[in-house]
């Protein structure tokens, strides 16, 4: 019995039409132990808008969840907020399929898509500020580039006070639940902080521009809907995430020690546990990793908020 894909409701007109990969455990080198979400998001507004793609495998989910909710031919308008294949490797064939009206990018996002496609159709580049009207509703366009690519940008729906981050504030968990709220707490925090830090750490000077800017726009947030993992619809959910992402950019060291270490016939492991016992009773929180049974992208969350990074080999 095949599964049938339904849209699930955002808020008022705004849908999730996204798809759940469940296999997925390699994304760039990072282990995706629990799997991951490649997100899309239809307003249904006087102009049908269509925000992002997902990656190309995915192409039949996305289109049977529009489906559900509208004929894929009334789609007006297709926005790109990022041109890596996780959401952009459907928009040739959704561009096909629903022959909209205009293709919206930055202007790194269209070079990007032009170079990855060569697509005969034109991708219209949109300004940093840049406000498109959708009849009844309105999207601003904000650029945030090196979050983390060139081309990266979020998209604001004023009349619901929304905010469609594209990699910003995600995290590769699959789920039947749509919003965080909905999670386990422990699951949300480890998995944004490792999307964090494999991710977006090394960005960090970007990031805490583009929270400034952000927070310069001074734009109430109700909801922020990244294209990795659940949407963050609660307030608390909502400063508790910026907050991290905040503390994460500032790389201020905690009273944590990591201590990595391979070792083939035990001696380094000796001296690692060693270590290890030396620095917790100094006070230090330790955590102790052997890379023969620890990923690295493991190792790189828990440097996320290390003041001390000790190896052995």
């Amino acid at each position: 019995m095949s599964e049938t894909f339904k849209a699930i409701k955002v808020t008022d007109n705004v849908y999730w039409v996204g798809a759940i990969d469940w296999d997925v455990r390699n994304f760039h080198g990072y282990l995706t132990s629990r799997g991951t979400t490649y997100s899309a998001f239809l307003i249904l507004a006087d102009k049908v808008t269509l925000i992002d793609t997902v990656k190309a495998p995915f192409f039949d989910e996305m289109m049977a969840r529009i489906t559900s909710v509208v004929a894929p031919q009334k789609i007006d308008y297709i926005i790109s907020n990022h041109a890596e294949m996780d959401h952009s490797g459907s928009l040739p064939r959704t561009i096909e399929a629903t022959k909209p009206e205009a293709v919206f990018a930055s202007k790194m996002g269209q070079k990007a898509l032009d170079a990855h496609f060569h697509m005969d159709r034109q991708i219209t580049a949109v300004a940093d500020g840049e406000t498109l009207d959708l009849g009844n509703m309105k999207l601003t366009f904000v650029e945030t580039r090196m979050c983390h690519w060139p081309d990266s940008m979020v998209s604001y729906l004023h009349e619901r006070e929304l905010l469609f981050s594209q990699d910003g504030f995600g995290m590769h968990l699959a789920s039947y639940e749509r919003f965080a709220d909905e999670l386990p707490r422990d699951i949300l925090d480890y998995e944004s902080a490792k999307y964090y830090a494999n991710i977006l750490l090394h960005l960090s000077t970007f990031i805490n521009k583009t929270l400034k800017k952000i927070a310069d726009l001074g734009i109430p947030l109700s909801m922020v809907v990244p294209d990795h993992g659940p949407i963050w619809r609660k307030k608390e959910d909502i400063e508790r995430i910026i907050g991290s992402y905040a503390r994460w950019a500032a790389q201020e060291p905690t009273n944590k020690a990591l201590v990595v270490f391979d070792s083939m016939w035990g001696s380094t492991a000796k001296m690692a546990r060693a270590n290890g016992e030396a620095l917790t009773a100094g006070g230090a929180i330790v955590r102790l990793m052997s890379m023969n049974v620890c990923h690295r992208s493991e190792v790189v969350t828990e440097l996320l908020d290390a003041g001390a990074f000790i190896v052995g080999s």
